[in-house]
């Protein structure tokens, strides 16, 4: 993937399309971030913000990318301020996928660790709600866990118990 994803970059360049050339660069960023190679992928993410617009679903991802790198590296405050700042353009353009992804980071990543359960509860029925709204279905899972687990941690079993029948409901066997 990293091999096809730079191929689609050096495609995109040649062709002078930044927006081609910023989706690809997402692309080699995230498979940076899967490999464990943080400072690469902040790197990409950087190059990604000078090129893509102000406005655009690429901007969003690398901020999004920005935060996954600042979580991996132990770095909560960094990673909130990236992930609100994609949240909060998700939102502004109607970039319905990586509003749920990051709302849901948000939730599991800063909010549960902190032990702010009724925040990461909130912000992740939100996600929810909104991935049921839009068809977005596969990105379900992730909220129904981390409310499940932020709902078992506050000794709500009940409740507990109602988001994993949901969340059976939604996984694949």
């Amino acid at each position: 993937s990293l091999r096809l994803a730079t191929q689609a970059r050096v495609l995109a360049r040649t062709q002078s399309n930044t927006e081609l050339e910023s989706l690809a660069l997402n692309a080699i960023t995230y498979a940076h971030i899967r490999l464990g190679h943080y400072g690469q992928a902040k790197q990409y993410c950087h190059e990604v913000l000078a090129l893509a617009e102000a406005e655009s679903p690429a901007r969003v991802d690398a901020l999004l990318n920005l935060g996954i790198c600042a979580g991996e590296t132990d770095d909560l405050d960094t990673l909130y301020s990236y992930t609100q700042q994609a949240v909060d353009l998700s939102r502004q353009i109607g970039y319905d996928r990586a509003l749920v992804r990051g709302l849901h980071s948000l939730a599991c990543t800063v909010y549960v660790p902190r032990g702010q359960f009724d925040l990461a509860l909130a912000v992740d029925a939100e996600a929810l709600r909104i991935a049921q709204k839009r068809g977005l279905e596969e990105l379900t899972w992730g909220p129904l866990t981390t409310m499940s687990y932020a709902h078992w941690i506050q000794c709500q079993s009940a409740l507990a118990l109602t988001r994993l029948q949901e969340l059976q409901q939604v996984m694949l066997p």
